[in-house]
């Protein structure tokens, strides 16, 4: 079965919930938002093996905060969940950036991570992949990311 993101729940950050529902497939405990035909609207695959390698680096790049900004030395900001930044991926104050990602640095910031998840997957599309990341070289790489997901009906 393939591995998908759907929006995130903010009770994510709450660390109330379970790790499953919260990045592989996220379910309403209100009962809002839990339509079949939302839910294939909003479903996007990661397209990286191990798929539930987001769930290592979302972890250690932002401690599942959808909305962490990291402002750099440089001027560049590492926004979201996932902390892409501003150098190349996405446009901020600096009009002068690739913005590869093709979006403000600010939507990276929403708790529905579609396009978030879009952008990233862009990412590890580059030659570095997910070493573009230096939360995922230094806790993710290599490592057995099978327990992230344990007990989850993938």
């Amino acid at each position: 079965m393939p591995f998908h993101f759907i929006s995130l729940s903010r009770k994510l950050q709450s660390r109330q919930h379970h790790l499953c529902p919260g990045l592989v497939h996220c379910h309403h405990a209100d009962g809002e938002g839990d339509g079949e035909e939302q839910e294939k609207n909003e479903r996007v695959e990661w397209p990286v093996s191990p798929p539930y390698a987001g769930i290592c680096l979302a972890y250690f790049a932002s401690g599942f905060n959808t909305g962490a900004v990291d402002h750099e030395a440089d001027g560049s900001t590492n926004s979201g969940i996932f902390q892409i930044n501003s150098r190349k991926w996405c446009k901020n104050l600096n009009p002068n950036v690739p913005n590869l990602c093709q979006m403000y640095c600010s939507d990276l910031l929403n708790p529905n991570l579609k396009d978030t998840v879009i952008c990233a997957m862009k990412i590890t599309q580059d030659p570095q992949g997910l070493g573009s990341w230096e939360a995922w070289r230094h806790h993710c790489q290599g490592k057995d990311l099978s327990d992230w997901v344990d007990g989850c009906e993938l």
